[in-house]
């Protein structure tokens, strides 16, 4: 390892938090800022939620109680924010502008041995921009509470009403009908690591919480589990799909441990298996349409056709009447049929993977990077799958409603049920930053080395430098420009957006 590895001073590390609603995450920030001191580290917390307060535009609406009412003005006013900007990253842009700012007046810009903790990003547009600000310095933490221990949180210890508790969990999930509201569904997917956060148990999450920072700072001898070894496979299995939609990876091992099969969602080919590129290749993207849309867009047509009778329509006013029932339908389950499409998903390929090659699931554990369809879920129980783990949920699916007698969602049952699938989120690290933590040789960072003489080196994570680091001449450039024009452009279009609003409103 070169000498600079050994230097007192640490390059600055960012670590974004992203979390459901009602996940208390005072104890998670504590034993961050712990096990971070062991590497030397002072920590810096950036609360998001307290930018808004500085915001002209929104602190007026804001309330600090009672809880409920805090939730709502706080989640309405940072949707607001995003809207007046028309950026969707704004929080984003501010958490830099933040982290900048004891940089002024500087010589050395740069802060070593800092860490700065942003709790908590809500959109993937602010995960985006700060990957784009601080490259693999930035980490972003998938913190995972089950929704029953969250409910529980909100209503027994903030004493909010069980409905509202609810509420203010399934608008922080997704809001379909705000194209600024928040996204942390979409954003939780995005992580590099994926914690547990169990109030019963804190110690499973101080250690996955250590094991992950020992990783960060080159520890040479944690190698990858059992779950993170195949999901990183069932995630390179993904990246061979050629789906307009999306890439999904499966992994199928054995009651034993053993892997049996993958599979991805493409288009299958006469013969078994899937398309390859090459002289013959019929997938979606060669022939230009994805077939579920398209049968889709003839079924909501009929239906906007036959609501609003008429004999001739022109190619422009059908296109038009399209549109308007697009707009219409829009979140309806419409929108979640799946079954018009050509390509075979990614677990059914994966059984199917088993079935050619004449091996039993039975027993066995199924990976997939998307949680399964209804129409996968099926087949799963059926072929004798006894767990199932996934990163990225899937809201379409509507397995667990139509397979309540036969599978089991982690966080919507408190009881242990071993008669059922059970199907449970991952934890561990992520398989975007894979080779980063876990190759001696092939990460951005330093090559690692285990032995000298033949023997053991060993590792102290107080002299332990960031497996990545960042480099103060590219990042701090960065940082400037997005907390300088960037955030100050998007200031701009919130004071004449407001302008706007207030001269309506007169009018």
């Amino acid at each position: 390892m070169p000498d600079e590895h050994n230097s007192k001073k640490k390059s600055e590390l960012v670590f974004g938090i992203v979390s459901a609603v009602g996940a208390n995450l005072e104890s998670l920030q504590t034993t961050l800022c712990t096990h971070l001191a062991a590497f030397g580290y002072a920590a810096i917390i950036q609360r998001v939620s307290k930018y808004l307060k500085n915001i002209e535009a929104v602190k007026d609406g804001l309330v600090e109680s009672p809880e409920d009412a805090r939730l709502e003005s706080y989640i309405s006013a940072g949707n607001a924010i995003r809207r007046l900007s028309r950026r969707p990253e704004f929080l984003a842009l501010y958490a830099a502008s933040e982290i900048g700012r004891p940089r002024s007046g500087q010589k050395d810009k740069s802060l070593p041995n800092t860490a700065h903790i942003i709790n908590s990003l809500k959109r993937p547009e602010e995960v985006t921009q700060l990957r784009s600000i601080y490259g693999p310095g930035f980490f972003l933490l998938g913190i995972y509470s089950p929704q029953h221990q969250r409910a529980d949180y909100l209503e027994n210890v903030k004493k909010i009403l069980p409905e509202r508790a609810i509420f203010h969990i399934q608008r922080d999930q997704r809001e379909e009908d705000d194209p600024f509201g928040q996204r942390t569904r979409d954003t939780f997917h995005l992580a590099d690591v994926f914690i547990r956060l169990d109030p019963s148990d804190p110690d499973r999450t101080s250690a996955e919480l250590c094991r992950f920072l020992d990783l960060v700072f080159g520890h040479p001898y944690k190698t990858p589990k059992e779950d993170e070894q195949r999901m990183f496979l069932a995630y390179a299995a993904s990246l061979r799909s050629g789906s307009l939609a999306r890439q999904v990876g499966a992994v199928i091992t054995s009651a034993k441990g053993d892997v049996i099969a993958t599979g991805l969602n493409d288009v299958p080919a006469a013969g078994g298996g899937l398309y390859w590129p090459g002289p013959v290749d019929e997938r979606d993207h060669v022939k230009g349409v994805d077939s579920n849309d398209e049968r889709r867009d003839k079924m909501i047509l009929e239906i906007m056709e036959r609501l609003n009778p008429n004999a001739e329509r022109t190619s422009q006013e059908k296109e038009e009447l399209l549109l308007k029932g697009r707009e219409a339908l829009k979140g309806s389950m419409v929108f979640d049929i799946t079954e018009f499409g050509r390509a075979v998903h990614a677990e059914m390929e994966a059984l199917l993977c088993a079935a050619r090659v004449g091996v039993s699931p039975v027993g066995g554990t199924l990976y997939c990077t998307t949680f399964p369809c209804h129409n996968c879920a099926k087949h799963i129980v059926a072929a004798g799958i006894k767990r199932v783990v996934y990163i990225e949920p899937y809201p379409k699916s509507q397995a667990e409603q139509l397979h309540s007698d036969s599978i089991v969602v982690e966080g919507d049952e408190h009881v242990y049920d071993d008669s059922k699938v059970h199907f449970e989120p991952f934890v561990g690290i992520g398989p975007r930053r894979y080779f980063d933590l876990f190759s001696m040789n092939l990460s951005t960072g330093y090559p690692v080395v285990r032995k000298k003489d033949g023997r053991t080196i060993p590792w102290d994570p107080a002299v332990a430098q960031p497996r990545v680091p960042m480099h103060p001449t590219t990042y701090i450039e960065r940082e400037l420009a997005a907390a300088g024009l960037e955030l100050k452009n998007a200031m701009e279009e919130t004071r004449t957006n407001v302008l706007e609003q207030r001269k309506d409103r007169h009018e």
